[in-house]
């Protein structure tokens, strides 16, 4: 006879008691004694399941896969409760057959039975014994391979849970779960294209199927379908309004496809079925900050955290939130806590250096970039923002080198090749630079600041009607540049184009009324035109704005030597040495105009 029932007992039906009846003084020793009977106190699951295996008592399962793509069991939770075997029903058991004599008497449903309930126990192994056992009885047992792929994917054995569910789906064609369970094995062997056919398959079969659909836009989405793949998860919403899993991946999805309100108005949907899901008030924050709602993106990671402390990503993503809301201080902070929890996580490094960085703290930003790149060596940011603060602590080789790693690993990335150009040009290795200024503008040819540099190594090459150009492009990408506007005056005065220079001056000062080198700039263009009292009025500016500007006070000496103004010229250029004693230009002229004046003394 089998043991078909656990009985609750009471605080005095204990499970000692049972044990002194035989004599022994744990339940280890009854187990051995006899092998129908189990007794565990509290969950202790593996020695429940081995009860119910023996006594064929089943927990309730479904074969189907739960929304996503793992494998798993829906099963009834075992509780935290003492369990035993009443002792008259042990006694009254005592001389039956053992349980390898009633081994031999199981059906295909007894073993079928016997490994559902090992596996909702995560004895997989065991359950695929069992498995087989069923399938060697009953061949054409559809739920016994069925149930074995499963017990396979749980033991990430993918390959062979495929060919399991083949087996169950060859003996029943129509089976919807056994395609869907397919499906979920060969997107675990990156197989998407077989996975995407094989859900279509128990679609087919069973059209409100919510988690074959959910499952497919899972699929899509890795084949960079996200379109088809957001359609596929309104489906799967249609028949299951609130599949938490299926509003969430939807909602990752039109976030890659950069639909944020939508996204976010998905994110929103998963917390009203699910207030407490961490991830999807993280994604939320995602979504948020794209948009640039900084102060509800933190907001969201600060819920994310709430029910989930440990969610590395949500310290991650507060600490960007924080790094844009210019907060950087507390943005350290939230990427300390990020690496604190998963100390391997790349990004948390990667964007802790670089609010270390806008601190000005190079040396730490250098440190942890080389944090991000040692747990990921192909993190081409990474890379690239060492060589920025490599740059700013003016270890240009070093820069260089870091933005060849960069470009290394991507290849296209145009901020390194501009990075790139900027340490060779402080290099002086112009050539190199231009070649590099070069390559980012192919790679994205409305980049305004690499037109610009480019123009600087062009002006240093002394190519000035090509830097000239590269000025005006700068110019037609960017209007605004006031600096792009100052160089290209520059450049306008070495080819003595002195009136388009004074026009290109003016630009500057439109934008930036009180750029002091503008100012010194038009004086000098004003100079050569010979327009000395406008010259003079614009070195007057320039003064105004930077009292200690050396060079404009000797041109503004130059200027009223020019003019016959020797007193006022020399008063000028004493200034300048004031200013600048090493100053030859001044030097020469102010013994120029001492000469003069002692001639004039003379006569």
């Amino acid at each position: 006879m089998k043991l078909r029932k656990l009985l609750l007992v009471s605080s005095i039906f204990t499970l000692s008691l049972i044990g002194c009846s035989l004599g022994e003084k744990s339940f280890a020793g009854v187990c051995k004694r006899l092998d129908k009977v189990v007794a565990v106190h509290g969950s202790v699951r593996t020695e429940i399941a081995t009860f119910m295996a023996i006594t064929d008592e089943q927990i309730s399962q479904k074969s189907q896969f739960a929304a996503g793509t793992n494998f798993e069991r829906v099963g009834e939770e075992a509780t935290n409760i003492n369990w035993a075997i009443p002792i008259n029903t042990y006694r009254a058991n005592l001389n039956q057959p053992s349980a390898d004599d009633v081994e031999t008497t199981r059906s295909a449903r007894d073993w079928l039975k016997i490994g559902n309930n090992l596996s909702n126990y995560q004895r997989y192994e065991e359950a695929l014994s069992a498995y087989d056992k069923a399938i060697q009885i009953q061949p054409d047992y559809v739920e016994a391979w069925d149930s074995r792929g499963i017990v396979l994917g749980a033991l990430k054995r993918y390959e062979d849970a495929v060919v399991s569910f083949d087996k169950a789906i060859q003996f029943r064609p129509d089976d919807a779960y056994a395609w869907n369970n397919r499906g979920n094995a060969l997107s675990q062997l990156n197989r998407y294209e077989d996975a995407v056919a094989s859900y279509d398959k128990a679609i087919q079969f069973k059209p409100d199927l919510a988690a074959a659909w959910n499952n497919r836009g899972a699929a899509l989405r890795k084949l960079k379908r996200y379109e088809d793949a957001v359609a596929s998860y309104d489906k799967a919403i249609q028949f299951k309004p609130d599949l938490a899993e299926a509003w969430l991946n939807r909602g990752n999805v039109l976030s890659q496809l950069k639909r944020y309100e939508e996204a976010v108005a998905s994110f929103d949907q998963v917390i009203l079925i699910k207030p407490d899901y961490a991830v999807a008030w993280y994604s939320r924050g995602n979504g948020l900050g794209e948009l640039k709602r900084y102060e509800e993106a933190l907001a969201s990671y600060d819920k994310a955290i709430q029910f989930q402390p440990d969610l590395a990503n949500a310290w991650y993503g507060r600490g960007v939130a924080l790094g844009d809301l210019k907060r950087y201080e507390e943005a350290v902070a939230s990427y300390d806590k990020a690496i604190q929890f998963q100390p391997d996580l790349a990004n948390a490094w990667y964007g802790k250096g670089f609010v270390l960085g806008e601190l000005k703290r190079y040396e730490d930003a250098v440190a942890s970039f080389n944090k991000a790149i040692q747990f990921q060596p192909d993190h081409a940011n990474a890379w690239f923002e060492q060589g920025v603060a490599l740059g700013e602590l003016k270890r240009y080789e070093d820069a260089v080198a870091s933005f060849n790693k960069a470009i290394q690993f991507q290849p296209d990335l145009a901020n390194a090749w501009y990075g790139r150009g900027t340490a060779l040009g402080e290099l002086k290795r112009y050539e190199d630079a231009l070649a590099s200024f070069d390559k980012a503008i192919q790679i994205k040819p409305d980049y305004a600041v690499a037109w610009y540099n480019r123009g600087i190594v062009l002006g240093e090459l002394k190519r000035y009607e090509d830097a000239l150009a590269s000025y005006d492009k700068a110019i037609q990408i960017k209007p605004e540049d006031a600096s792009a506007w100052y160089n290209r005056g520059i450049v306008l005065g070495e080819l003595k184009r002195y009136e388009d220079a004074l026009a290109s001056y003016d630009k500057v000062i439109q934008f930036q009324p009180d750029l002091a080198n503008a100012w010194y700039g038009r004086g000098v263009a004003l100079g050569e035109l010979k327009r000395y009292e406008d010259a003079l009025a614009s070195f007057d500016k320039t003064i105004q704005f930077q009292p200690d500007h050396a060079n404009a006070w000797t041109s503004r000496g130059i200027t009223l030597h020019l003019q016959g103004r020797n007193k006022e010229a020399l008063e000028s250029v004493e200034k300048a040495l004031q200013i600048n004693p090493n100053l030859q230009q001044a030097q020469e002229l102010r013994k120029t105009i001492l000469q003069q004046l002692g001639r004039s003394r003379q006569a």
